[in-house]
C-alpha cells in the first residue's frame, strides 16, 4: 500500500492511499485510528472476525493498535482518502468510547457531497496551499467526521449557551484581526474550545461555516482599505488577509463582479 499525505494541520492529517499495481492481501497493523472512505476499486477487511466489503461510497474505520487482514484483488485501482483526528479530538468525536465504532456503512448524500469537496480542497491545497482560507481543508474533514460519526449537538440549555458564546467570541477575534493567519486549532485555544465544537457551533448558531465568516471579513477589509490613498494593490491584498493580489482579484470578482480596480474607483469617486 502507498500513502500520500496531502495535508497535515494541527487538527487533522489527510492521507490519500493506493495499492501497488499487483493484488495484495495480508495483515495490516493500524498504529492510529482513522476514518477511512474509499475512493476506487473494491476491497475487503476482517477485523474482530468480521469480513467488510469496501467500495466507493462507504466509509470504514480503523482503531489504534488492531491488526486487520486487507485484500486487494484489483491491485492498482483501489484508492482511499483516510482522515487521522489530533489526540485532542479524537476525544472529543469519541467521548463514551475513546474508538471509533468497527464498522462499515453507507455514506448519505450529505457526506459523499463532503468527500468530494474535500478531494477537490486537498487538490488546490497541494498545487497553491490555502490560497488564503486556512481553515478550508480541516472544517470540510470536521463536516466530514460530523456526517459519518454519531455524535450530536449539545441538547441542553447551557451547551447551547456555551456554544453561542463560542461562536460569538471566534466571530469577534476574525473580526478585530481578519488578516492575523488564524488557524483553526488557534482560534479554538483562544476561545477556550476544541476545533471540531467550534466548527459546528460557528455553523449552528451564524448560518455560515468559518470559511465564509472569513472570507466575507477579508472582503469587507480589502474594500475598506481600497478607500484609502496610495495604497497599493498588492499592499490591499496582503494586509486584507489574501495570499496575494491576484488572489484578491479572483475573489472579488467573483464576489462583486468587479476588479480591485474598478472597485477603488468606485468607492473613491461614487
Amino acid at each position: 500500500m502507498l500513502e500520500s499525505t496531502d495535508f497535515a494541520g494541527p487538527t487533522w492529517q489527510v492521507v490519500t492511499t493506493h495499492c501497488d499495481h499487483q493484488p495484495t492481501s495480508g495483515v495490516e497493523f493500524v498504529d492510529c485510528s482513522q476514518i477511512a472512505l474509499a475512493r476506487s476499486g473494491v476491497f475487503t477487511r476482517s477485523a474482530d472476525g468480521v469480513e467488510h466489503t469496501v467500495v466507493p461510497g462507504v466509509v470504514h474505520f480503523f482503531t489504534a493498535g488492531e491488526e486487520s487482514y486487507i485484500a486487494h484483488p484489483a491491485g492498482g485501482h483501489d484508492s482511499a482518502t483516510a482522515l487521522t483526528p489530533s489526540a485532542t479530538l479524537l476525544e472529543e468525536l469519541t467521548p463514551a468510547s475513546g474508538r471509533f465504532p468497527s464498522r462499515t456503512v453507507p455514506l448519505a448524500p450529505e457526506a459523499l457531497v463532503l468527500h468530494a469537496r474535500l478531494i477537490g480542497a486537498l487538490g488546490r491545497h497541494r498545487r497553491a496551499g490555502f490560497d488564503g482560507d486556512p481553515f478550508l481543508v480541516e472544517e470540510i474533514a470536521t463536516d466530514l467526521a460530523a456526517a459519518v460519526l454519531p455524535v450530536g449537538q449539545a441538547s441542553t440549555t447551557t451547551g447551547r449557551c456555551h456554544q453561542r458564546r463560542v461562536a460569538e467570541r471566534a466571530l469577534q477575534l476574525l473580526a478585530a484581526d481578519g488578516a492575523g493567519g488564524w488557524t483553526l486549532a488557534d482560534l479554538a485555544d483562544r476561545v477556550g474550545s476544541n476545533p471540531f465544537t467550534l466548527s459546528r457551533a460557528v455553523a449552528a448558531f451564524s448560518g455560515c461555516s468559518l470559511t465564509a465568516w472569513w472570507g466575507l471579513m477579508r472582503r469587507w477589509r480589502a474594500l475598506q482599505l481600497l478607500a484609502a490613498d496610495g495604497a497599493t494593490l498588492a499592499g490591499v491584498a496582503v494586509a486584507a488577509g489574501y495570499a496575494d493580489q491576484a488572489h484578491m482579484t479572483r475573489d472579488l470578482r467573483a464576489a462583486t463582479d468587479r476588479t480591485p480596480a474598478t472597485l477603488r474607483k468606485i468607492i473613491q469617486d461614487p
